[in-house]
């Protein structure tokens, strides 16, 4: 049977999991029949994922063709509809890693605890998956993590039982955002305010690398873009401006020390000195596509973050004519390189497949 007929059989998924009130969405794809290994992707900081969206459209259905029950599932910090009015997006996550109730441990344990088959108490997202009637995640679990949804991530083996595979995009262990308010490069900080303040460049030290890690280092794959103007070895003058403003210095000596290299080493249990493809022989490892092999939009100051898209160009710089809404990466797509489509997706399902 080939891959598209089967896909032709994937039927929807349409449900939600709820923490404090506030309901988030689950939507995906399930193949006939039940016993069927999961695939959760968890998304960035935009808004709540949608039937309209290039990652529910394309990932959780590469997976499903898999023989996955594929979903996406809705974040704390992402934009919900028809939130209570107490939900605050922005305060939904802190880029900590102490006993704030709203730090990146607490969130990322609100959404993926999980205490194995049997487990009828958890209500995370996790949780709530694998209690729908095709799922069966002692079959495995595959995590697909992005940006926000990849900080989270790298958590979760610390809360899930059973995780088999772990693939983490655009996320990094120093807090983010270049020279924002932020930001990497920025001495002081405007994230927040009160004894809870978050500077500028702070190690997230949780997300580092543990040797002692539930999931092993072989389980792991990770891509940082080196034009990642938040984790990457990118400056940019602002956010919303053109990535194009934004001077970039991969392998330049005395480039920015916390750079996409060093950052992916020290998440990954791997270190390949200053080599980008750290990628081992099993698929394992990590990957820092340069900002020439992604291309993309330069008109968007996004445009490496999110490596796999193209982003429309924001309405007040787009040209007559152009495309108002985000694609599909023809890079992305077309490369067999470990950044692309279908190295990952094809590493992702050989290893979450394979019993711990």
């Amino acid at each position: 049977m080939t891959l598209q007929s089967e896909a032709d059989k994937l039927t929807p998924i349409d449900t939600h999991w709820e923490l404090d009130g506030v309901r988030y969405r689950i939507l995906g794809w399930q193949p006939p029949g039940t016993g069927h290994p999961i695939f959760l992707h968890a998304g960035g900081s935009g808004e709540e994922i949608r039937t309209s969206t290039t990652e529910y459209q394309n990932f959780t259905r590469q997976m499903a063709r898999r023989g996955f029950l594929s979903v996406a599932v809705g974040l704390p910090g992402q934009v919900v509809d028809d939130a209570p009015d107490t939900y605050d997006r922005d305060a939904a996550v802190t880029l900590r890693c102490n006993n704030n109730e709203h730090s990146l441990l607490n969130v990322s344990r609100d959404v993926f605890t999980y205490r194995g088959p049997g487990d009828n108490e958890s209500t995370s997202a996790l949780a709530t998956i694998c209690r729908l009637e095709r799922a069966d995640c002692s079959a495995g679990i595959a995590l697909h993590g992005a940006s926000l949804g990849a900080l989270l991530g790298t958590l979760a083996p610390r809360f899930a039982v059973g995780i088999t595979a772990s693939l983490m995009w655009s996320a990094g262990v120093y807090v983010a955002g270049g020279l924002s308010c932020c930001g990497l490069f920025n001495a002081t900080s405007c994230c927040s305010s009160g004894p809870d303040v978050v500077m500028g460049g702070e190690m997230m030290a949780c997300l580092v690398d543990d040797p002692k890690s539930v999931l092993p280092s072989n389980r792991r794959r990770r891509i940082i873009a080196a034009g990642d103007f938040y984790y990457g070895d990118c400056v940019c003058p602002h956010a919303s401006g053109p990535f194009a403003e934004c001077t970039c210095e991969q392998g330049r000596e005395g480039a920015i020390a916390p750079g996409a290299v060093v950052q992916s080493a020290l998440l990954s249990g791997y270190d390949c000195g200053g080599a980008t493809d750290c990628i081992q022989p099993d698929g394992s490892g990590y990957y820092v596509p340069s900002v020439e092999e992604v291309g993309g939009n330069p008109q968007h100051s996004m445009n490496n973050h999110v490596f796999w898209a193209i982003l429309a160009t924001p309405a007040s710089r787009r040209r007559p004519g152009e495309n108002p809404n985000n694609m599909l990466n023809p890079n992305f797509v077309e490369t067999r390189a470990p950044w692309g489509l279908k190295s990952s997706f094809d590493w992702l399902t050989r290893t979450a497949r394979r019993k711990l």
